[in-house]
């Protein structure tokens, strides 16, 4: 074992490419490394024991930069305090769950699922929504009717989902009106 690390670890760090041994016995497998390597396995160990990706800790070890490794592990540590943030409120949600029982709400009757709304712009109107809900429209064309745009929001078949769509207003055009596409019965 190098620098605390087990065979079977020293093995998987070889494969991805974040310890590599100075040699391997091609009849035997054995992996051979260098002394000066002990440290490396350290800190392999010691930023593991953190989580800190092997792709970060084979950069760090790569480049051997004091103030490359304290971004690295400053970044680190804001990912781990949000990580954090999340499971406090999920173990508040947890403790309530336990002393009042899973709560579920039954959905009754209908709820809306999808607007349309005409629009004289596209372009005008798709800046303006995507600004105003913080979301991205897509173009989406049925058959060969006109293109509109679409933003979903939440998981699609949940009751969380939601779709907004922007159709051109042909109606308030001089050609005479195109009707927008009937959906559902």
């Amino acid at each position: 074992m190098l620098g605390g690390l087990s065979i079977s670890a020293l093995r998987h760090y070889d494969e991805a490419g974040v310890l590599k041994p100075a040699r391997i016995d091609p009849r035997t497998g054995y992996r051979y490394y260098r002394p000066d390597q002990i440290r490396e396995a350290r800190a392999v160990r010691a930023l593991r024991t953190l989580d800190l990706p092997l792709e970060e800790i084979s950069d760090v070890l790569k480049r051997g930069d004091d103030d490359h490794v304290r971004t690295v592990l400053l970044n680190h540590r804001d990912r781990l305090s949000e990580r954090a943030r999340v499971l406090s409120h999920q173990i508040t949600a947890l403790d309530e769950f336990i002393e009042r029982g899973v709560v579920v709400s039954v959905l009754r009757g209908n709820r809306i699922v999808m607007i349309n709304i005409a629009v004289n712009e596209l372009d005008q109107s798709r800046q303006f929504y995507e600004e105003m809900l913080d979301v991205e429209f897509a173009e989406e064309r049925h058959g060969d009717g006109p293109v509109h745009l679409n933003a979903t929001f939440g998981e699609w078949n949940t009751p969380s989902w939601f779709l907004v769509s922007l159709w051109p207003n042909f109606r308030s055009r001089r050609h005479g009106g195109h009707r927008l596409p009937r959906r559902g019965p």
